[in-house]
């Protein structure tokens, strides 16, 4: 066990009080940034209340990932609705994020040809794809090209627009999540237009634009450029392994997780997700108890990957991380003479 049963049974503690609560506090803040948006009569002003109601779309799809796992509060009914509402604001279909999250990348973590999150290419494998996938391929893993993989592969391909092919058929439960979310977005839409029409009056069509882009599109679209890093850090290392599924190793989900060590503030600010060893070993543990599940990991395994973030640790990754030979078990650069993106 990677805890005693007595560290288990503290760090496991949920509390519906607490998770009610946080959850309210982050819809409020989303509320007010919204409401800010829809008031401010200038675009630098709209700008802020924008990029502020990012952060809380943020906040709220981690509260969401937590009740997913069943571990926001004890009750699983409570989960399902927190986490429907949670997930709901940053337009996730919470039985399409439970499927790719919770059953493939949980699971299959680190394992080539069933983790799809941010999975590497062999090499043998890179030199077989066409010259736009190559292109592709590189492009997400450049300083700017990273930030827009979440959005296209991930939310995109695989929670909103997936393939029947890729979630194994359409079920009824994928269906009414789909149309819980997109209820909201035209829920979201027509508050927005209300709100700026009731404080401005008559509404030109550049007011409908510029409210529409600023509250509605700005905070999704900063969510999913910062989810794309954020998730980048979570399991790309120079460290972390890939493996084929017949030779994964039982300690995969400590090897193939990074321990990224913000500054203070950011990280209560992102609920201390990028403690992220202690969730994949224990996803039961709730992000209140993140932080100390993490700290005793790292006590008692000598292998845990820690990273204090910089910029410069950041750009070293993604020079380093480019393919992984599954032969030799370690990241390779592309081939010399490979062109930029």
């Amino acid at each position: 066990m990677d805890f005693t049963r007595d560290q288990l049974q503290a760090l496991h503690t949920r509390s519906s009080p607490l998770g009610v609560g946080l959850l309210l506090c982050d819809l409020v803040g989303y509320g007010v940034s919204v409401a800010g948006v829809a008031y401010a009569r200038s675009w630098p002003l709209q700008l802020m209340f924008g990029g502020l109601g990012s952060i809380f779309v943020g906040r709220l799809f981690m509260l969401g990932h937590d009740a997913c796992h069943q571990s926001l509060t004890p009750s699983r009914w409570l989960n399902r609705v927190l986490g429907t509402i949670a997930l709901a604001v940053s337009c996730h279909p919470y039985s399409l994020w439970d499927l790719g999250h919770n059953r493939i990348h949980h699971r299959y973590t680190n394992l080539r040809g069933r983790d799809y999150v941010w999975e590497p290419l062999d090499p043998d494998e890179y030199a077989s794809l066409s010259p736009w996938q190559r292109r592709r391929y590189r492009f997400y893993r450049t300083l700017v090209g990273h930030l827009f993989y979440y959005g296209i592969e991930i939310w995109w391909r695989k929670m909103f627009f997936p393939r029947p092919s890729e979630i194994g058929g359409y079920r009824r439960v994928y269906v009414w999540d789909h149309v819980l979310v997109v209820a909201w977005m035209a829920a979201l839409t027509f508050a927005l237009v209300a709100l700026r029409g009731f404080w401005t009056g008559p509404l030109t069509a550049r007011d409908v634009a510029g409210v529409l882009a600023f509250g509605g599109v700005l905070p999704i679209a900063i969510f999913d450029l910062s989810m794309s890093a954020v998730i980048y850090l979570h399991h790309t290392h120079p460290r972390v392994t890939w493996t084929r599924e017949e030779a994964a190793t039982p300690d995969a989900q400590i090897a193939g997780a990074v321990h990224v060590i913000l500054p203070g503030f950011l990280a209560r600010t992102l609920h201390h997700i990028m403690d992220h060893t202690a969730h994949h070993a224990r996803p039961g543990i709730p992000l209140y108890n993140l932080s100390e599940g993490q700290d005793i990991l790292e006590a008692t395994h000598a292998s845990v990957i820690v990273e204090r973030w910089t910029m410069a640790s950041h750009v070293d990754t993604l020079r380093r991380c480019k393919l992984f030979d599954l032969g030799r078990g370690e990241w390779v650069p592309f081939g010399p003479g490979e062109p930029k993106p």
